[in-house]
């Protein structure tokens, strides 16, 4: 399982990185235009997750959409933690 903090630090790590405007308008034409300089959310979650060890789904990050990380049976919904405290 990935370690809260490794997963935070792989996040952070990607800080000051532009929106992906062109990626998330590439999205549903299924075609990768990824940009190293900027993310979607879902994009940079399941990247993160891959990042750490723990995929969070069974596609390339810049295909997930917030729908398949939603669905993702590896997500345990009640992992929700903000600013360092367990919420659910």
């Amino acid at each position: 399982d990935t370690n809260y903090y490794d997963f935070k630090k792989v996040i952070e790590s990607q800080m000051g990185k532009k929106y992906d405007w062109f990626g998330l308008l590439a999205w549903p034409l299924r075609q990768s235009w990824q940009d190293p300089a900027s993310w979607f959310c879902s994009e940079l979650i399941a990247w993160a997750a891959m990042e750490t060890k723990s995929p969070l789904v069974n596609s390339d990050s810049w295909r997930c959409s917030p729908q398949m990380l939603f669905d993702s049976v590896r997500l345990k919904k009640c992992d929700l933690i903000v600013k360092g405290k367990k919420i659910c």
